[in-house]
């Protein structure tokens, strides 16, 4: 909302259901840490590049402390330098936090860099869900064997992260 500032955007859905200020405004503030813009904190959104924007977006959604976040096409209108920087940050806050995120993407590039599970929906069905090696190597049907024709699959692999202390022999 562009007559609030940083702070109170992301305070605003706290401030909808009913969270009192003092709470809000510390939630709101330990967000803003999350994404990065807790110097913008009393600035407001035309002061902002179209990447802060949407980590204040991204703070506002944090705030509320939710189970599973949602993000429906959340970085498609951004230009590719600030969206390849969104996706490394919305990585680095699941690894830290370790939320269940949703995110919707028709962008095939995008799910296999953010996604550790992709579903591939045909029709309004889901037809596979796996990790993107998993869907790669063993592909459902000819519409997801399609849909991945011009992946490389030399290029993608698969990680995964050890609890502190442990080693990869």
């Amino acid at each position: 909302m562009p007559h609030m500032t940083v702070l109170d955007n992301t305070a605003f859905g706290m401030e909808l259901a009913g969270i009192n200020a003092e709470e809000r405004r510390e939630k709101a503030l330990d967000a803003l840490r999350q994404v990065g813009l807790e110097n913008y904190a009393h600035s407001y959104p035309d002061e902002l590049s179209g990447g802060m924007r949407q980590r204040v977006g991204l703070a506002r959604a944090l705030a509320i402390n939710p189970d599973i976040l949602l993000m429906d096409e959340a970085f498609s209108a951004l230009d590719p330098l600030i969206r390849t920087e969104m996706q490394d940050e919305l990585v680095k806050l699941q690894a830290k936090h370790q939320r269940t995120i949703v995110f919707i993407s028709h962008d095939l590039d995008e799910a296999m860099r953010i996604g550790d599970r992709i579903a591939i929906m045909q029709n309004g069905e889901v037809v596979q869900v796996g990790t993107p090696d998993e869907i790669l190597n063993n592909p459902a049907n000819d519409y997801v064997r399609t849909f991945f024709r011009g992946v490389d699959i030399s290029q993608v692999f698969s990680a995964k992260i050890l609890p502190a202390g442990h080693r990869m022999a």
